[in-house]
C-alpha cells in the first residue's frame, strides 16, 4: 500500500514539475516576445524620427 501511495505521489510531483517547466517555458517564450515587440517599437520610433528630421533639413 505504502509503495502505491508513494508511486502516486511520485508521479504527481512529476506531473506537477513538468507542468511548472513548461509554464516557466511559455512565460519565458512571452517575455522574449515582448521584449522584441518593445524594441521593434522602439527602431520604427527612432526611425520616424530620423526620417522627419532628415526631410525637415
Amino acid at each position: 500500500m505504502i509503495s502505491v501511495i508513494t508511486e502516486y505521489i511520485l508521479n504527481e510531483l512529476y506531473k506537477y514539475e513538468r507542468f511548472m517547466s513548461t509554464q516557466k517555458s511559455q512565460k519565458h517564450k512571452r517575455q522574449e516576445q515582448n521584449n522584441t515587440e518593445w524594441l521593434d517599437e522602439l527602431i520604427n520610433n527612432i526611425e520616424s524620427i530620423k526620417n522627419k528630421t532628415s526631410n525637415t533639413y
